[in-house]
């Protein structure tokens, strides 16, 4: 909107041609500006002075002035009320004190760095006494932190780790880019049917294994942002011991919101990082700057909410993993942090270090009892899951053998007989075996596995009966007419159908990322 705000004020018409020519003797700096009431504001009034305007800031001997362009209007800004100047790369800010304790905020957005070293020279540099004191607080605050924690070797070390796992999969043939789902599970995936059977070590070696390289450099980004500075804030042994207490409860809350899902990653983990550096930010803020407090306090609660969002609005992600782990990181967070000065941390350190022990065992006692108490639905549908694993690779190789079989040479009778020989001997059984498989495994009524077993069901039948009726016809190549071919051509479509549909009812199987 093209307009000035209501504080500024048009110049006196009876001033004429002097005013300007005064103004034309002053030394001037095109910039962008804006001016706003000090302090917090709602979301319509932020909204409302969010925007800058073009115009020209002017110095003379006794006066400073913010012209916007194209107008006459301008205002005149008391150099006795202007505190607390603050620069950001191009951009300077500072409180303009006016009348009856009225406080406004200007921020002027110059062309360049030295428009912004000349400017700063003409302000005059006064700071109340709360500002100051929070300049001196920033200043040492790097360097207390430095002192506690000397060098965030565990979040470095967490990533090396993630990146030497994923680096190994690769070599192994698991894919970068787009990486093969069943055989992640080999390298430790959390996945329902082997977790919850005799492998519950896959709750934390998930955290470690991702779903191709995209998943690992979002993850790991998210880890060297927030990971630093929350392990100076707890120490490097704290900060593991958060870290991996937040994996292990996001993987359990995977586990037991949908156990027949193939899931992996450590955005858990990083979940209760985040929440631990919320944790810590609002139980310690009077022990932190104010400006580092209000900006990890907010940049925390934009990162839980705003990828939270994204969980429950696009599938593929495992929003159970990162509620589980945030709340892990809360809990295990609120007990192991300690106050910032050395003698607080001392008198602190052995009460939190057992508390958080005593609650770290019983809420993972308390989680895994229903991790080992399963319903027999349940129970059903795991072992289907699992059973779809083990058949993979079983009808890759039955899919195989009859794509060899299919160039076997077949131009004499005797070759013919031997291609029907190997039919009946060799590939039947295996299809014979994939459908027994399938039809023995028992699923709960209702489950939503149903129509998946239906179509593997007629999928290895079609399979079967191809290889069956094309033994038979290589036998008596005589009877091998339009109308006796007709049945096979059947067959065949109907199994490419089944094939597909399976691809598609598979999909959620294989499971999101996290």
């Amino acid at each position: 909107m093209d307009r000035m705000e209501p504080t500024l004020a048009a110049p006196d018409p009876a001033s004429g041609a002097a005013h300007f020519a005064d103004w034309d003797r002053t030394q001037t700096f095109s910039l962008r500006f804006s001016i706003k009431p000090h302090g917090s504001q709602g979301i319509f009034s932020a909204s409302r002075y969010s925007l800058s305007m073009k115009g020209e800031l002017s110095f003379s001997d006794d006066d400073i002035t913010l012209r916007k362009s194209n107008s006459a209007e301008q205002r005149s800004l008391q150099r006795a009320g202007i505190f607390d100047i603050q620069l950001a790369n191009r951009r300077i800010s500072f409180d303009l004190h006016g009348a009856e304790g009225v406080i406004e905020r200007v921020v002027l957005k110059t062309r360049s760095e030295e428009d912004v070293r000349r400017i700063v020279e003409l302000l005059p540099a006064r700071m109340t006494p709360a500002f100051a004191a929070e300049r001196i607080a920033l200043t040492t605050f790097k360097d207390k932190l430095a002192a506690l924690t000397p060098v965030t070797w565990v979040t470095y070390l967490l990533i090396a780790l993630n990146v030497v796992v994923f680096v190994a999969m690769c070599r192994a043939g698991v894919g970068v880019m787009k990486v093969d789902r069943l055989a992640i599970i080999g390298w430790g995936s959390n996945f329902g049917p082997y977790t919850l059977g005799d492998e519950s070590w896959r709750l934390l070696t998930s955290v470690f294994v991702h779903f191709g390289l995209l998943h690992l450099t979002f993850n790991m980004v998210a880890l060297y942002a927030v990971g630093r500075l929350t392990e100076r804030l707890y120490g490097n042994l704290r900060f593991l011991v958060l870290y991996l207490f937040a994996g292990l409860t996001g993987s359990i809350a995977s586990v037991l919101a949908h156990p027949t899902i193939n899931s992996a990653g450590a955005s858990g983990a990083i979940f209760g990082v985040a929440g631990g550096l919320l944790i810590f930010v609002l139980r310690f803020r009077k022990e932190l700057p104010a400006a580092i407090a209000a900006r990890n306090r907010s940049a925390m609660w934009v990162f839980i909410l705003v990828n939270l969002l994204d969980g429950f609005t696009h599938r593929g992600i495992d929003n159970a993993d990162h509620l589980g782990g945030l709340a892990g990181g809360l809990l295990i967070g609120a007990l192991l942090a300690r106050p910032l000065s050395n003698e607080a941390r001392q008198r602190y350190s052995f009460r939190s270090a057992l508390l958080s022990w005593l609650v770290a065992c019983v809420t993972l006692g308390a989680l895994s009892y229903p991790l080992t108490h399963l319903s027999e639905a349940k129970h059903e549908e795991l072992q289907f899951s699992k059973l779809l694993v083990e058949l993979s690779p079983e009808e890759k190789q039955a899919v195989a053998d009859t794509g060899a079989w299919q160039h076997m040479k077949m131009r004499s009778q005797m070759e013919r007989d031997a291609a029907s020989n190997k039919l009946i001997v060799d590939i039947l059984p295996q299809w014979d075996a994939l459908y027994t498989s399938v039809e023995n495994a028992r699923l709960p009524d209702g489950s939503p596995r149903t129509a998946l077993r239906q179509a593997m069901l007629r999928y290895f039948d079609d399979n079967r009966q191809l290889v069956r009726t094309g033994a038979l016809m290589l036998s008596h190549t005589q009877d091998a007419d339009s109308a006796a071919t007709a049945p096979l051509q059947a067959l065949s479509k109907d199994a490419i159908k089944q094939a597909a549909l399976i691809k598609k009812l598979a999909a959620a199987a294989n499971g999101p990322p996290r």
